[in-house]
């Protein structure tokens, strides 16, 4: 009973995120390419409103996952190690160019920095997908005298045919 509560609340975290925090990205990748900066800054401002609350369903996912299933946490995240790094700093930076663009002087400089960032983060967010959802198996040592185990996961720390396709097609859906 309380492993499924726990998978309820990890998928309920997961729709909420991929929704919500899809259509921001989707707005940041869309700043790329439209030229006139007032309509930018709006957009940007649109997305400022909500943007702490999108990444908010993140971190609970993150933390519901480890708490609720600690050893599928533990097996899951060491094979997606880069591109998890490289989408928190993608949110790092959008956060940051989101504050920047409100308080600094109109500029086109870091409204760039929120859509490459946007770019960033959707393209690692489908590599984690396709890392995480490769059919390789992964087969764990015997740890604290625990037998050895499959697990699925990539092995390869570069992207494979999987990872690279579900990234663009994550872009794309953004």
């Amino acid at each position: 009973m309380m492993s499924g509560t726990w998978f309820v609340l990890i998928l309920l975290c997961l729709l909420m995120y991929v929704v919500l925090d899809g259509y921001d990205l989707g707005i940041g990748i869309a700043t790329l390419f439209e030229r006139d900066a007032g309509h930018r800054f709006e957009t940007i401002e649109y997305v400022a409103r909500a943007w702490d609350g999108n990444e908010t369903w993140l971190v609970l996912l993150g933390v519901s996952l480890w708490a609720g299933f600690p050893l599928a946490f533990g097996t899951v995240l060491p094979h997606a190690y880069l591109p998890l790094i490289v989408r928190l700093f993608s949110l790092i930076v959008r956060g940051v160019a989101v504050e920047m663009v409100s308080q600094a002087p109109p500029g086109t400089r870091w409204q760039r920095a929120f859509g490459i960032a946007s770019l960033a983060a959707a393209l690692a967010q489908g590599f984690t997908l396709g890392t995480l959802t490769d059919s390789d198996r992964v087969y764990a040592g015997t740890d604290f005298g625990w037998p050895a185990q499959p697990r699925s996961g990539s092995r390869r720390p570069t992207p494979t045919p999987t990872s690279r396709s579900s990234g663009a097609l994550t872009t794309i859906a953004a």
